[in-house]
């Protein structure tokens, strides 16, 4: 995890956590507990401000659960297959099946030696991120690119013209690595 996301984090927990006090402080005459918190109005300096900040800090905090909610609802759900339905049959496209047609057009193309290809599959998208060490050719972006205009309409021809499906294809690592190479 990176420092920007402990960070934020780390904020949005501090700010919840000071919510959580306010309402322990504010609910406590209605459970018996051993010890007494200072009401929100009796702290130095930072009594008159209290309820105001938790009022607008609440409000906000609910502002954002909404929109977090509206978020996980409409996410797009992953799969591990389409499914496409004919009148004379149906096609089942999985995930795997993907991975290995791109990986051995790779290697048949001898573009990589060691493919590693994760697709990921959404309601009509699929997203294919490939890794690997890119053998030594010259012009690589220029076959890189022919390459995967000529996947994408491999898979677009197998899945049938009619059927609308965005694929993209990213290279994860454009160079190969010389490890050999002394700076």
């Amino acid at each position: 995890m990176s420092k920007l996301k402990k960070t934020i984090i780390a904020i949005f927990l501090l700010l919840f956590m000071y919510l959580c006090f306010s309402v322990i402080v504010s609910n406590q005459k209605y459970v018996s507990i051993p010890f007494y918190l200072l009401n929100l109005d009796e702290y130095p300096l930072v009594g008159n401000w209290i309820p105001e900040i938790t009022f607008y800090l609440a409000g906000s905090i609910f502002i954002v659960l909404i929109a977090l909610m509206f978020v996980t609802i409409f996410y797009p759900k992953k799969f591990s297959q389409f499914k496409f339905k004919k009148t004379d049959g149906a096609l089942r496209i999985s995930k795997k099946a993907v991975e290995g047609v791109v990986a051995e057009t790779l290697t048949a193309e001898k573009l990589m030696k060691n493919p590693n290809v994760k697709a990921t599959m959404s309601q009509r998208k699929i997203k294919i991120k490939v890794k690997g060490d890119f053998q030594i050719v010259s012009d690589l972006y220029g076959k890189t690119d022919q390459w995967s205009k000529n996947l994408e309409t491999q898979l677009h021809d197998l899945i049938g013209p009619d059927v609308k499906i965005s694929i993209k294809i990213k290279f994860e690592k454009t160079r190969p690595e010389n490890n050999k190479r002394v700076a």
